[in-house]
Order: C-alpha cells, then structure tokens, then sequence
C-alpha cells in the first residue's frame, strides 16, 4: 500500500535492513528515547547516565540501517536529579518525546535543510546493555545517584 507520505518509528526494537528502507521510498522519522549523537542504540538513557552525558530525546530520519545516524530534527535535553530512578526518567522522556511530536508535528515533517547527526563511536546493544540492567540492583528503579557513583564499574560493560 503506498497511501502513505511518511513513516514514524516509535519504540520499535528491530533495525530497519536497507532494502526495507528503500522499498519504503518515503521520509522515515524515529522518535528516539536518548540526547544522540551519543545515546545510539538501546537503554540510552542508561548509558548517557554512566558517561556523564545529556539526557533527552531525539527526533531524526532513518536513511540506512546504521542506528541512529539520520538527520537530526529536533532535540530536546531533559534536567534530571540524582533521585530519580531510570523508570522516573524514561517516564519523562516518554512525556516529552510525545508532547513534542504532538506539537510540533507539521514543522518536524516538513523540516528541510537537516544536517546529519554527528559520529559517534560509542553504540549500545541489546545484549550488553541487558546485562547491565541485570547487574543493577534494582534494576530499572536504580537511582541517577547509584550509577554515577558506580559509573567507573558499570562503564565496563560497554565492550568497544
């Protein structure tokens, strides 16, 4: 069915292959949980936490099967405390991705002239980053405070 101008990826776990994508043959906006370029891949509000890095969401093209490496949209960094727990955060982005997508919906597909979302070196798969979540303590309800005080650690799971 081609009766469609545009595609939203929106918590979709699988990567794209590029023959998918070309066969799409339309503008492909992912509505990214993470602040890239650094937060590529899975649980990257995890992983901004660990590093030190800006947490918030992302909205940017799919134009190959290199994970989040589109043309950035738009951007937001989200202020956390070290009270908040990784649910509290991930609720918040959630918030905000939504009522940003919501908002401004006609001015993010109609965007043009959007540069590329710088390098980054780091990516977060799936298989390490659930062996982090496993190795918290409490999982997705540990504090900001518990992972930058064990940042050190826990950064050791990241395998370049």
């Amino acid at each position: 069915n081609e009766k469609f101008d545009i595609v939203i990826c929106y918590g979709y776990g699988l990567i794209l292959s590029n023959q998918q994508i070309k066969k799409i043959s339309k503008k492909i906006i992912n509505l990214h949980i993470g602040y890239l370029p650094f937060a590529r891949g899975i649980y990257p509000l995890l992983w901004s936490i660990i590093f030190n890095k800006k947490v918030g969401c992302t909205i940017h093209t799919i134009e190959n099967k290199e994970v989040d490496t589109g043309k950035l949209i738009f951007r937001k960094k989200i202020n956390i405390t070290s009270t908040q727990s990784l649910k509290d955060i991930h609720r918040l982005c959630l918030e905000q991705i939504n009522k940003i997508f919501m908002n401004k919906f006609y001015i993010l597909i109609k965007k043009k002239n959007l540069k590329k979302i710088p390098t980054c070196k780091y990516y977060f798969n799936k298989s390490t980053s659930n062996k982090l979540i496993l190795a918290l303590p409490k999982k997705w309800n540990t504090k900001v405070s518990y992972l930058r005080s064990n940042s050190i650690k826990l950064k050791n799971f990241y395998k370049k």
